[in-house]
């Protein structure tokens, strides 16, 4: 098992277990093939790292709540007709594919395993992928700043992928979006690649004329990075390659008290009918 995470974690994957859950029943007499697609698999199994009394939970929730996303994915009824499991590390590869295995050898002729890099793989996917054909569901559940623009573009681009995204708002942007306006070049890079442009630095700084005492003093320039600012310019960047739209709300998890991480959910389908439905199963499960 990998160790990670809190009650969080929990949580998240039961928000995420509620949408396939619902979205495989309102689904179900759909011509087109279902595919769940789970780029940050892991090894299907997590322990928290804070004392399981912590949680509150009863001894059967707590053996609940070491199974990751792709074993809950796998205990969805009615099943997707395809699921496609990425990890990149080869342990937790191996693991995944030996945990899969021995508990749910019924659904192995439906399942893909994938040991690669989560944005290479999904890049590929959308590109390869018959989407008029298929419709999906992905969780990109990475550990910190690890999904490019590119790969949300790509799967933005499909119009058939639903996502549900745990946006690394402290724990990543917050913690890059320095004090001091010159933010060092390997943050700056790593701002523009989770975002795909450079106008952050206009939301997250702004220029302040506070203190000056002549008019030709030098206007300073101060940090406005709040996580209600990051959760604002994140769901505008989202909403401009989403076309289906993103959900009002997105769900702060924390971590000792602090929002380390933003559950966003985004809807591929452009179509009226498909774009009400996502929304209203998600804005439902994130209230």
């Amino acid at each position: 098992m990998q160790e990670f995470g809190g009650s969080s974690t929990w949580e998240k994957l039961e928000r995420v277990g509620r949408y396939l859950s619902a979205y495989q029943i309102a689904l179900k007499n759909q011509s087109f093939r279902k595919i769940y697609i789970d780029p940050f698999a892991g090894t299907g199994y997590w322990t928290p790292k804070v004392a399981r009394d912590q949680l509150h939970l009863a001894l059967s929730e707590r053996i609940e709540i070491a199974k990751g996303s792709a074993l809950r994915a796998l205990e969805v009824e009615p099943p997707f007709d395809r699921y496609i499991f990425i990890e990149k590390k080869p342990g937790n590869f191996s693991a995944l594919q030996k945990n899969i295995s021995l508990k749910f050898p019924n659904l192995l002729n439906r399942i893909e395993f994938i040991n690669a890099d989560a944005n290479h793989a999904l890049i590929h996917l959308c590109r390869s992928v018959d989407w008029n054909e298929n419709r999906a569901v992905t969780f990109l559940d990475p550990f910190g700043m690890q999904v490019d623009w590119a790969t949300l573009s790509a799967i933005a681009g499909t119009h058939s992928v639903d996502v549900w995204y745990l946006f690394p708002s402290h724990m990543g942007v917050a913690r890059t979006v320095t004090h001091n306006p010159q933010v060092p070049p390997h943050f700056r890079k790593a701002l523009d690649r989770i975002y795909g442009t450079t106008d952050w630095e206009d939301y997250f700084y702004r220029v302040s004329s506070q203190g000056l005492l002549f008019v030709e003093d030098a206007p300073s320039v101060e940090r406005v990075a709040t996580l209600q600012r990051i959760e604002s310019y994140t769901r505008l960047r989202l909403e401009s390659i989403f076309k289906g739209g993103v959900a009002k709300k997105a769900v702060p998890m924390d971590r000792d008290g602090r929002n380390m991480y933003l559950l966003f959910f985004a809807v591929g389908n452009p179509k009226p009918a498909a774009r009400e439905l996502a929304l209203r199963l998600a804005n439902n499960i994130l209230e």
